[in-house]
């Protein structure tokens, strides 16, 4: 069983690791040495509406501080907002599986977390 108790959930995400980390390398590969503090961040957000009338799920992904791709519920498919994520974006959309596991978020992961975070608002 892969993340989540879903069967391999985890070597999809694993491959689009590794489709990240191959388009990240040209990057790194024209410094002469790492540098010294990088960052490569993802960020889960639900922004609701009228409480739980209206849900988005964002899945935004991060670069050095700049986001270059996120996963919009509302679209239904991985955006890229820099050059460097449309190529990540374009495989992720590719895989089916992936799009309704980012979709279904809205509802299992902010739906159900509504109240926990609507506590910690308080």
């Amino acid at each position: 069983m892969g993340a989540a108790g879903i069967p391999g959930a985890g070597s999809r995400w694993a491959g689009a690791l590794l489709v990240t980390l191959t388009l990240l390398r040209p990057h790194l590969a024209h410094c002469t040495e790492p540098p010294e503090h990088f960052l490569l961040q993802w960020k889960s957000q639900c922004v609701y509406t009228d409480g739980l009338q209206r849900v988005r799920y964002l899945f935004r992904n991060f670069w050095e501080r700049q986001e270059f791709m996120r996963f919009d519920s509302e679209l239904g498919r991985f955006v890229a907002v820099t050059e460097l994520g449309r190529p990540i974006a374009e495989y992720l959309n590719s895989q089916e599986e992936v799009l309704r596991d980012k979709q279904a978020k809205a509802d299992t992961f902010c739906r159900d977390n509504y109240r926990v975070f609507e506590r910690s608002a308080v």
